[in-house]
């Protein structure tokens, strides 16, 4: 039986939480969770404890190391840079990132080196900052259009920026696009800009060679009347290899008085053996044009003068490149052991072209 108020003794046994407590008392307690320890307290005790509890994580929270929070911050920027690198975030995501990534450099760097169009959004210290912008630039050529106007009117930069992308040479300010000395130093390193520049740089032999000698593609590009020079022919010819698609446009372009110049023959023959089909009838009698072409292609023999086609030299050249290729020589040579075996070891059924007579003493000892 309860004890009367005046007797009243929180601790007394009988009382295992606060609805045991005689009514006028329970406002002054309050029960403890089951994981603390159940029971009850003094309400006052309690929110004592839980102030206490309060205070204390946020003194531990202003006691975190700065190391803790650089950690942090990088898990931060590793997340949205996995983004961007997975292409799940669009470009101009990185304007709804917190504020204190949107300034971090390293982060910036590494956007832009994922989507170079990331500069269109970045804060404009860094669209003015060398470094960013030109790994940008190095994703994406038309970058170079959300530098600063410092950068785009710094010489170097700008020249710097062609050497490093294939296509920022068009988006460069039209003032370096036209510019002769410009364009000279930026076709060493893109020779592609003259597609771009001014039709006075397209004109201008010294650029026009020093494109043409490091890409063939260029000659599209060139003025009419270079496109006919002899110099600026040999030099996009020599440039090209026969995998090279834009060779084509070099030879489309050669012009009749060129087309049966010995020089020009010989590394068109050199690159496609078997154009020596076409050259006239005097060439094909030049030993140097006929070696150039049996090099290539050793079945270009067949068109090769009478007298080449029995030069042992020649021949020679023309089977090591294809055995069958001793179908076009002279009978005599077709009768020499030391030809017949360097066409067999290449192509075995170069026997079937051989002279009967050694055709022959080979079927005797088979």
């Amino acid at each position: 039986m309860p004890r009367s108020p005046e007797q009243f003794n929180p601790k007394d046994e009988q009382y295992k939480e606060v609805a045991d407590l005689p009514l006028e008392h329970q406002e002054e307690f309050k029960d403890v969770p089951e994981e603390q320890g159940k029971g009850f307290v003094r309400r006052e005790a309690l929110e004592e404890s839980q102030l206490v509890e309060i205070a204390s994580i946020l003194k531990m929270r202003d006691n975190v190391s700065s190391m803790d929070i650089l950690r942090e911050k990088a898990e931060v920027i590793d997340y949205y840079l996995k983004e961007i690198r997975d292409n799940k975030s669009s470009i101009g995501h990185i304007k709804r990132l917190p504020e204190e990534i949107q300034a971090d450099k390293q982060f910036i760097l590494e956007a832009v080196k994922y989507q170079g169009e990331s500069l269109k959004y970045v804060d404009k210290k860094f669209q003015a900052d060398k470094e960013v912008v030109l790994e940008a630039i190095r994703n994406y050529g038309a970058s170079i259009l959300w530098a600063s106007e410092d950068l785009k009117s710094d010489r170097q930069f700008v020249l710097d920026v062609v050497k490093q992308s294939n296509n920022a040479f068009e988006y460069i300010p039209k003032k370096f696009q036209d510019d002769k000395q410009f364009v000279l130093e930026a076709v060493k390193n893109y020779p592609y800009a003259l597609q771009h520049t001014s039709k006075e740089n397209r004109s201008d032999k010294k650029i026009v060679l020093e494109a043409v000698k490091h890409s063939s593609w260029s000659f599209q590009y060139i003025s009419k009347e270079l496109q006919s020079d002899k110099e600026v022919i040999l030099e996009a010819l020599r440039m090209s290899s026969k995998e090279d698609r834009d060779i084509n446009w070099v030879l489309n372009h050669v012009p009749d008085q060129l087309q049966n110049d010995k020089e020009v023959v010989i590394e068109k023959v050199k690159r496609y053996g078997h154009l020596l089909e076409k050259v006239p009838k005097s060439l094909r009698s030049d030993k140097d044009v006929v070696l150039s072409a049996v090099k290539d292609h050793g079945y270009a023999l067949q068109y090769a003068s009478e007298d080449l086609r029995a030069d042992k030299e020649v021949v020679l050249i023309a089977i090591n490149n294809h055995g069958s290729a001793i179908k076009h020589a002279s009978e005599d040579l077709k009768s020499d052991l030391e030809v017949v075996l360097i066409a067999v070891k290449t192509f075995p059924k170069a026997i079937d072209y051989a002279s009967n007579e050694i055709q022959k003493r080979v079927k005797e000892l088979l």
